[in-house]
């Protein structure tokens, strides 16, 4: 078994409670946010994510939860950072 880290912003989403929680530091080293703060938010993400990516990627994340054959969901969208800026 190897053991792999990741430098991405990663979370886990209980579908069934509708938790989220954001692990690791990524959240923090790219865009400014504390995960633990940001894991009691549970509109967190929709808080973030720019308002005009919003509808397509919220689109695009329910295409995956509807369809059972799907497994996971990627994309790529403006995300608001602590600063003040967006990043992609």
């Amino acid at each position: 078994l190897v053991a792999k880290a990741t430098n991405d912003a990663i979370w886990d989403w209980d579908l069934v409670t509708n938790k989220v929680i954001r692990l690791g530091t990524g959240l923090e080293k790219y865009f400014g946010y504390n995960s633990e703060t940001a894991s009691v938010d549970n509109d967190f993400w929709l808080r973030y994510v720019h308002p005009d990516d919003l509808p397509l990627v919220l689109a695009s994340r329910q295409r995956v939860l509807d369809d059972p054959s799907k497994s996971n969901w990627a994309d790529e969208y403006w995300f608001l950072k602590a600063n003040g800026q967006y990043a992609y």
